[in-house]
């Protein structure tokens, strides 16, 4: 199966993301992938019609469609908009999990109300309980802050906290996930988190320079980003792709 991750949209009144948006899902729907996860950041400054306008755009993709929130997105308009494509919150957080195909996918709730750094700590005992219970499929999670250094030292100042509790839950869980896959940060990275795969998908706003130094300061031309995932027999591999 094929799954796509499209990040960090920020689509706003007077920009060019909704545009960009669009394009990446006319992509999409010449590909074809069985899921398609919009992992947060959807929409700034509290522009409700964006929220309409992204439902709108992604009502053509001839798959299903979850949406997950951003530290700078609505939970609830974000809500109202899993809702409508099949996919219900459990619990206190915003955390989804649904057998798709062969892959569990796992949408884990890291934001923190009024902060633009995530926190997976209050999530951490669902997660535990999910991948030990009885949904079936090979576990896939989703998050919309990055779970490793970025090397970017204002992201990284807005990172997911609590990982050193992740690290523990991976190595005591009886079915690890193949992945991690986030955004948050603007750029296409890939790392490691206690052995698994981690991924940071880029994002469709304008990305941001990979600041990596102190005098390093290059101009970003990047055009819209996502990410594909091909499972097939329990191996996932992972394409980064410019629209």
């Amino acid at each position: 199966m094929i799954i796509a991750q499209v990040s960090d949209i920020h689509a706003n009144p007077s920009g060019g993301e909704i545009a960009r948006f669009s394009r990446a899902v006319d992509w999409l729907c010449q590909t074809k992938p069985d899921l398609v996860v919009l992992s947060g950041d959807l929409v700034d400054e509290g522009w409700n019609e964006g929220y309409r306008l992204i439902g709108t755009i992604a009502a053509k993709l001839p798959c299903e469609v979850v949406c997950m929130p951003g530290n700078a997105d609505d939970k609830r308009q974000v809500a109202l908009l899993s809702a409508g494509n099949g996919w219900q919150k459990h619990g206190a957080g915003f955390n989804i999990a649904k057998t798709v195909g062969e892959a569990l996918i796992v949408c884990l709730d890291t934001c923190v109300d009024t902060h633009a750094h995530g926190d997976l700590t209050p999530h951490l005992a669902w997660l535990r309980s999910t991948l030990d219970g009885d949904l079936e499929g090979t576990p896939l999670i989703f998050t919309h802050h990055h779970l490793f250094p970025c090397g970017i030292d204002r992201l990284d100042d807005a990172i997911c906290l609590g990982i050193d509790r992740l690290k523990l839950l991976m190595r005591e869980t009886a079915r690890r996930p193949l992945a991690f896959c986030s955004g948050h940060v603007h750029q296409t990275m890939t790392s490691c988190v206690e052995g698994i795969q981690a991924y940071i998908c880029g994002s469709i706003c304008h990305a941001n320079p990979l600041l990596w130094s102190e005098v390093q300061n290059t101009p970003s031309i990047d055009p819209p980003m996502l990410m594909m995932y091909r499972l097939q027999d329990q191996n996932l591999v992972s394409a980064a792709i410019a629209v």
